[in-house]
């Protein structure tokens, strides 16, 4: 029944009745309570505090944060402790406390990765990953980075909004392997493998062992201290399929390159690189030289998306003449971090600009050129691919 109610919950928070919704999670903790139903009883405090975040009850929201995460490590209920992690967040940054709004997306994130490298079936870990609500605390976390170095300057603020844009995207760029169904294991070491998947079967069963109702404390701590024992060993295995199989470790576990890396190795003065950040918000580029990084602000990701759909359309009508829309675009997505030296660009596309032929952009309108014309091009879907 506590389900229930949080589920009407959420539907009439989505509606934005905000205090009804209060009362629906208010009764969903109260039934899961007299059950001891702890993963609900978990939700239905992360949510609670989640409407008092959007109500500017910030006190309030806070302590209810705090609540479910202090519950969440008791049970160590990791699908709770996400979702609280990234509210938390949320409630600092609308408080200007940038500082903990940052180590608490950090969080948010690490969780997320931890839960995902526990789940089994490929296909349910990119989906796990692949929904919005969890991607958004990369999103939300580099505009937060890019805000503070555009105000205060500060290079690192720009370099480790770069580190999480790759991990974002590295982490897609594996999902979309999933999801296609691409098998990275052939030929691999048929022990490796299966040491590999008994581990993770291992650590999903005590995963959800530890979110069972009924658990002594003696128990919980057996099942963590286990937990522990297993993840070592997975650390161990890690290192040992780099050196004996990096193809596939770089692949299943991949190392992000720093911003620093990327220009050293992977550049010369002639190429740049533009890697686009699409957010629910905020959108930027990302542009890295030999010697440099510009960060500018795009279209907000709806105006980004109309403008694609409406020049693909354009560009596959034999009849049209009319490549104005692809000027606009050149001006917004490549322009403004343009040098004079540049000859060569990749492109690292986000959301819908994966199917924008960067190609047919019109770098003068008058004359119709295209950026093909004067531009060796080349994709990637991150830095460490």
């Amino acid at each position: 029944m506590g389900t229930v109610f949080n589920d009407i919950g959420n539907l009439t928070q989505n509606r934005e009745y905000y205090y009804d919704a209060l009362k629906y999670f208010q009764s969903s903790y109260a039934k899961a309570d007299k059950i001891k139903d702890f993963e609900v009883m978990g939700m239905a405090l992360t949510n609670m505090a989640i409407v008092n975040r959007i109500l500017e009850k910030y006190e309030e929201s806070t302590k209810l944060f705090e609540q479910s995460i202090d519950f969440a490590l008791k049970i160590g209920g990791e699908q709770i402790l996400w979702e609280a992690y990234l509210g938390f967040a949320r409630v600092y940054e609308q408080q200007k406390k940038y500082d903990k709004a940052i180590e608490n997306y950090k969080a948010s994130i690490d969780t997320t990765e931890r839960i995902r490298s526990r789940i089994v079936l490929e296909e349910l870990k990119a989906k796990f990953l692949g929904t919005d609500k969890r991607i958004e605390a990369y999103h939300r976390l580099i505009n937060l980075l890019v805000k503070l170095y555009q105000n205060e300057g500060k290079n690192e603020y720009a370099f480790e909004a770069f580190d999480y844009l790759e991990r974002a995207k590295a982490r897609a760029f594996l999902d979309s392997l999933e999801l296609s169904r691409v098998d990275i294991s052939k030929d691999i070491d048929a022990e490796l493998l299966n040491r590999e998947t008994e581990l993770e079967k291992n650590i999903t069963s005590i995963y959800s062992k530890l979110l069972a109702t009924e658990l002594t404390p003696e128990n919980r701590n057996n099942l963590r201290e286990e937990l522990k024992n297993y993840e070592n060993e997975q650390s161990s295995l890690k290192r040992e399929m780099r050196k004996k199989i990096p193809a596939y470790a770089n692949l299943k576990y991949p190392e992000i390159i720093t911003l620093e890396e990327t220009q050293k190795t992977l550049l010369n003065t002639k190429t740049a690189i533009f890697a686009y950040s699409v957010g629910q918000e905020d959108s930027y580029a990302f542009v890295i030289t030999k010697n440099d990084l510009k960060i500018y602000h795009l279209p907000d990701r709806e105006n980004i998306q109309n403008l694609v759909k409406d020049y693909l359309r354009i560009i596959t009508d034999k009849d049209n003449q009319n490549f104005t829309l692809g000027h606009e675009l050149f001006n917004h997505l490549v322009l403004r971090g343009l040098e004079k030296n540049i000859k060569n660009i990749i492109f690292v596309p986000d959301d819908i600009l994966h199917f924008l032929p960067f190609e047919a952009l019109i770098t003068n309108n008058e004359r119709k050129s295209w950026l093909i014309k004067d531009y060796q091009i080349a994709y990637a879907p991150s830095m460490i691919y």
